[in-house]
């Protein structure tokens, strides 16, 4: 009995199935079964998850939402729009930048800026190296 049987039989109305295949034409196991209402879902979830196939495996059902759809299903209270991101919980966790504060602006420096950094770096080293060559000579 295919998932399409079995599910628009037993619990209610499909949008679609799609059924997964190997290269060789072999399936993989995994159907994926959407439903036309939400509540059909759970009840599969509920009658056939880890009910024994065959007598030999456990069928696995997982419900999978669509983020789209939950966003826009569920309501925001007007107190948590007012916080911010942090009033968004696990819909910003994951992406982008998450709530790190973004890096200030460096200035554009002028090449004759960098050449006097690139000047006063070597003066500053050779003369660091100096006195330790003298002490090197007065050891001798």
């Amino acid at each position: 009995m295919t998932p399409l049987e079995l599910f628009s039989s037993t619990i209610g109305p499909l949008r679609r199935t799609i059924m997964s295949y190997r290269a060789n034409g072999q399936s993989t196991g995994i159907a994926t079964v959407e439903f036309q209402r939400a509540e059909d879902a759970n009840r599969a979830y509920a009658q056939y998850n880890n009910r024994l196939i065959d007598s030999k495996r456990p069928l696995k059902v997982e419900v999978v939402v669509d983020p789209a759809r939950v966003n826009a299903a569920i309501p925001v209270p007007a107190k948590a729009a007012t916080r911010g991101k942090a009033a968004r919980g696990t819909a910003a966790r994951g992406r982008g930048r998450g709530g790190r504060a973004a890096r200030p602006a460096r200035a554009h420096k002028t090449a004759e800026d960098l050449d006097a950094e690139m000047e006063d770096y070597t003066k500053q080293a050779s003369s660091e190296a100096v006195p330790a060559m003298d002490d090197a000579k007065t050891a001798a």
